[in-house]
């Protein structure tokens, strides 16, 4: 006759069940052949921890968590994961054969160092529930974080969580929510200029002794909508002037390491963008211009860019940004009603506005802008006023905005509206 196992108290022992000699329970399970434990100083939840001891889970009731996530085919207990090597588990995976752009790994590092210097960043991913993320996010504002860094941080964090999801290591990923539904955008819009506010600018920058020197490029940054880095990237064997075409495949950076080129982060970046004739005038003065850059130092083997700075090295964007940081300033001394600060950035925005208002073809307009997505497009196109779509009736021929003619429908007094309302009815 066997003999059932008992703990201290006599009560019985179930399989995998024992208890040490110091007092504490141990539950062993196997999974694939592998033998794994875990302890506690209670067997069931309404035994006291001995005096001395840490506060714990009742040993049965993390084999019932056990038997659940075994039902439910994940991992106990997520493995163990912390929510911070899980996200670096994500970002190393991301980073595998140095695919990164160097901007995007910035970025993900310093959403990264975010996380690491926060509390959540211990927390195992399996006590991550959709509340608590919430909450977490909503404690980040709460801290001063603007709506851009939360949203960098939630961009990695929910990723990284739905590959836990897709490696069966949790059930839900408590991140896969709408962080606008939570955290309201108050990042600051860029609004486009008006054609009148851009040349008013551009008339502003031709004129002063001193800022006239930048009128050219400043000009095809409204003209082509080129990001910044594409522009300072831009070599005059990219610039066909016979055919009027600008090829973009190359963007100039420069960091702390100093400069660097890169391709375009996805393949739409790549491109044909065509050049309008103001654009042509502007390109043809900058190649002109570069008789007296014979001394310019190369790029990564490259030659040939069109704006230079004192050393005779090509501009990059911390420098353009610079430049129109101190036109802007001066520009407002004697505009002060100019309410829009000019950027390279906002120069792209204003093309991509202008062309949308002139009824370019959306997926013309996102091939030349180089969108990877035509929602980013069509975003654009939500930015235009109600007098953009009046007049796109009009010319249209679908409305005669204002010209009420005899031989045209009168326009209906509130007598004949009352009527008509009435017959309707």
């Amino acid at each position: 006759m066997s003999t059932k196992r008992r703990d201290a108290k006599g009560r019985i022992l179930r399989s995998g069940e024992s208890q040490q000699k110091d007092g504490r329970y141990r539950y062993t399970y196997y999974i694939k052949g592998k033998q794994h434990c875990f302890y506690s100083w209670k067997l069931e939840d309404t035994d006291r921890v001995p005096q001395g001891k840490h506060l714990c889970e009742s040993l049965r009731s993390q084999v019932k968590e056990l038997n659940k996530s075994l039902e439910q085919g994940i991992a106990f207990r997520g493995n163990g994961i912390s929510v911070l090597g899980l996200v670096e588990k994500y970002l190393a995976i991301q980073n595998a054969n140095e695919k990164l752009k160097t901007s995007t790994k910035a970025g993900y590092q310093t959403s990264l160092k975010h996380i690491r210097e926060d509390a959540i960043s211990a927390v195992r991913i399996d006590k991550i529930k959709k509340s608590d993320a919430k909450r977490w996010i909503l404690s980040l504002q709460e801290k001063g974080f603007g709506y851009s860094t939360i949203s960098s941080i939630h961009g990695v964090i929910k990723p990284s969580f739905q590959m836990a999801v897709d490696d069966d290591l949790v059930m839900k990923n408590p991140f896969d929510f709408v962080l606008t539904d939570l955290v309201a955008d108050n990042s600051k819009k860029r609004d486009a200029l008006t054609a009148g506010e851009q040349e008013e600018f551009l008339d502003f920058i031709k004129n002063d002794t001193y800022y006239s020197r930048y009128y050219d490029a400043v000009v095809i940054l409204f003209e082509t909508g080129l990001r910044i880095a594409e522009f300072c990237g831009l070599t005059t064997d990219k610039i066909d002037v016979i055919n009027r075409k600008i090829k973009i495949d190359i963007q100039l950076h420069k960091d702390k390491n100093g400069y660097y080129l890169e391709s375009p982060k996805t393949g739409a970046g790549f491109r044909t963008v065509p050049m309008t004739d103001r654009a042509y005038c502007s390109f043809k003065n900058l190649i002109e211009s570069r008789t007296a850059k014979q001394k310019e130092k190369c790029v990564e083997g490259q030659r040939g860019y069109l704006c230079f700075d004192r050393k005779n090295m090509p501009r990059y964007g911390g420098q353009w940004d610079k430049i129109f940081e101190s036109i802007w300033k001066q520009y407002k001394k004697n505009h002060q009603t100019a309410s829009n600060k000019i950027t390279p950035h906002v120069c792209r925005h204003t093309f991509a506005t202008a062309m949308a208002g002139k009824g370019m073809n959306p997926a013309i307009l996102k091939q030349i802008m180089g969108h990877d997505d035509i929602s980013t497009t069509f975003a654009i196109y939500t930015h235009l006023k109600d007098d953009d779509s009046m007049g796109e009736l009009e010319r249209l021929g679908l409305a005669d905005m204002g010209k009420n003619k005899a031989e045209n429908v009168s326009v209906w007094d509130s007598k004949k509206i009352i009527k008509y309302k009435n017959r309707s009815a």
